[in-house]
């Protein structure tokens, strides 16, 4: 799911943004799904699992069905969850990704629509015109993750989302190839504290590696039951901040980086971007 901006005579996109489109974010006015302007889906009676993800350059999107109907979300970013969750909306930040379960087996002959509610833009609509080819009934158990041993911990890195004269930055140092921000020892188990010290939403994401949700906001019980799986990409609000549980596990290099960043597109490019070598 992305938001573009098209030319004049809608043949091809226009990229160019502003300067505060820099700052808080491009956000275009078509929103399109698999690259098509509004789809539409014809769906079969029965339980359909889709996978989403944002893939706009800095929107955040607040998912639903247009007629309330709620569903079951069993991943994220890098893992299933050990539950299903049951919601009816579901935020997803530039990069996230969520798999949900929808269970249309008493909706045949409806029509609705996946909307945006942020902006009110429809993604998709879903037609359910076809019989189900198959029955299937979504476990209440799903796989067991890693227990949480904050015993192992080795260390705590700080990381802060900031503005330094006009340009973004992370612990208040702009983006520099030339740069190697962290070093990190392979095998071991850190906390990496991310806090957003800006007004406006961020989010933060890790090559090499995914982490868990260990603290939203100062508490444990902050954490959603839809972020508690394996991520790469964690969404910040303004002025919040996440604990992470990090572990590098194999690909060392002592020269070669990977990058810790922003994942909204302008902010990454205005040097909201870090580098780490895993050793």
């Amino acid at each position: 799911m992305q938001d573009r901006f098209f030319t004049a005579d809608k043949t091809a996109l226009d990229y160019s943004p502003s300067q505060q489109q820099i700052s808080r974010g491009y956000i275009g006015d078509v929103f399109i799904t698999n690259g098509a302007i509004e789809p539409t889906f014809d769906a079969e009676a029965k339980e359909i699992r889709f996978r989403l993800l944002n893939g706009s350059n800095s929107t955040v999107y607040d998912l639903g069905f247009s007629n309330g109907k709620s569903f079951k979300q069993i991943g994220g970013d890098n893992s299933l969850l050990e539950k299903p969750v049951t919601m009816s909306r579901v935020v997803l930040s530039p990069g996230e990704r969520a798999e949900i379960v929808v269970d249309l087996s008493n909706d045949s002959g409806a029509s609705f629509t996946l909307h945006e509610y942020r902006n009110n833009k429809t993604f998709m609509t879903i037609n359910v015109n076809k019989n189900a080819t198959a029955v299937t009934s979504l476990p209440s158990a799903l796989t067991t993750l890693d227990t949480i041993d904050l015993s192992q911990v080795s260390r705590t890195r700080p990381f802060t989302l900031d503005m330094v004269n006009g340009v973004f930055t992370i612990n208040r140092k702009a983006m520099d190839m030339n740069r190697i921000d962290e070093v990190v020892p392979l095998g071991d188990t850190e906390i990496w504290e991310v806090t957003n010290m800006m007004g406006m939403d961020h989010n933060f994401h890790i090559h090499a590696t995914h982490f868990r949700v260990i603290e939203r906001n100062g508490s444990a019980t902050n954490v959603l039951e839809n972020e508690k799986g394996y991520k790469d990409v964690v969404y910040l609000k303004g002025n919040e901040s996440v604990k992470l549980l990090v572990k590098m596990t194999d690909y060392t290099d002592e020269s070669v980086p990977y990058m810790y960043h922003c994942h909204f597109l302008e902010h990454e490019n205005n040097a909201m971007m870090g580098q780490f070598t895993v050793v």
